[in-house]
């Protein structure tokens, strides 16, 4: 990113949001790293927060274990989700991102986690890099 341009936001500020990025940053997986997306599969709480507000629901990632992708489905926000999840490289440096794609236009990247109890975790942003705007964080269920 150029230094002078994260000054000059910094120093004037800016309401006008960034565009998403586009498909020439990230790069869709193959073979066994795209199959890697199927350890993600499982029931996942949601909190969000957009435009301030906090928010919450339930997804399931689903798949098979040899598939590319997974399916993505549930509530949040009291609204239905529906989906397709798949691992993408992007950037230089080909940082792992789970592209998710919710329908026209509207995608999301999340970045997986896995914590010492072998559950995973994914923070998730509509821009690659969002530190400032809408979030959400997917941590998977384990039924009892």
């Amino acid at each position: 990113m150029d230094t002078s341009f994260v000054l000059v936001v910094a120093l004037f500020g800016s309401t006008a949001s960034a565009p998403p990025p586009t498909a020439s940053i990230c790069s869709v997986t193959t073979g066994g790293a795209a199959k890697a997306v199927s350890w993600l599969r499982g029931d996942y709480g949601v909190l969000g927060l957009r435009n301030g507000q906090p928010y919450t629901g339930q997804l399931t990632l689903s798949g098979t274990e040899d598939s590319d992708s997974l399916e993505v489905t549930g509530t949040v926000d009291g609204l239905p989700r529906q989906g397709t999840a798949k691992y993408v490289r992007c950037g230089p440096d080909q940082v792992r991102q789970l592209e998710v794609s919710l329908g026209a236009g509207h995608v999301l990247y999340c970045v997986p986690h896995h914590d010492y109890d072998n559950l995973n975790r994914a923070s998730c942003s509509r821009r690659l890099s969002d530190p400032n705007g809408d979030q959400e964080l997917w941590f998977q269920r384990v039924a009892p």
